[in-house]
């Protein structure tokens, strides 16, 4: 199997300049084929420090496939995935209405802090620690200073 040490020499140029461009360039023309998971972790990292996240993310996902029984390129793979959404309903009815209180009311309350619960103005006063004081549960409360 080829040396892949002077490859590893210009990735590690790339990431030392903090050219994600040349980065990417030099993964691009490297022939990860003769890559051990050494090599894979190693270019992640590297890649991590010289401001190529979404190199690394490639890297990652690249070295998983290569070798995929390697525990830290999984978490790598893991840790640079594109975020998921795994669940969402939308705002409450609560938030709703209390930024519909907010339209409404603005100019009434301007440089105040407000409590709006349910649409509907629990306390106002002129800072935040006044409000506070006056609410009892702050379960489903929106406290903001209205500009």
């Amino acid at each position: 199997m080829p040396d892949f040490r002077e490859d590893r020499a210009r990735l590690e140029a790339a990431a030392r300049a903090g050219d994600e461009a040349a980065f990417a360039r030099v993964v691009a023309e490297t022939d990860w084929s003769r890559a051990e998971a050494c090599d894979f972790v190693e270019a992640v990292r590297l890649a991590l420090a010289g401001g190529a996240p979404l190199t690394a993310r490639s890297l990652a996902d690249a070295g998983v496939r290569a070798y995929p029984e390697h525990v830290e390129l999984h978490k790598m793979a893991r840790i640079l995935a594109p975020p998921r959404i795994v669940g969402t309903s939308g705002p409450s009815q609560s938030l709703c209405e209390n930024q519909r209180w907010l339209r409404e009311h603005a100019d009434e309350y301007r440089e105040r802090w407000v409590a709006v619960r349910e649409g509907k103005l629990v306390a106002s006063g002129m800072t935040a620690a006044e409000i506070r004081a006056h609410l009892g549960s702050r379960n489903g409360v929106m406290v903001t200073r209205v500009f």
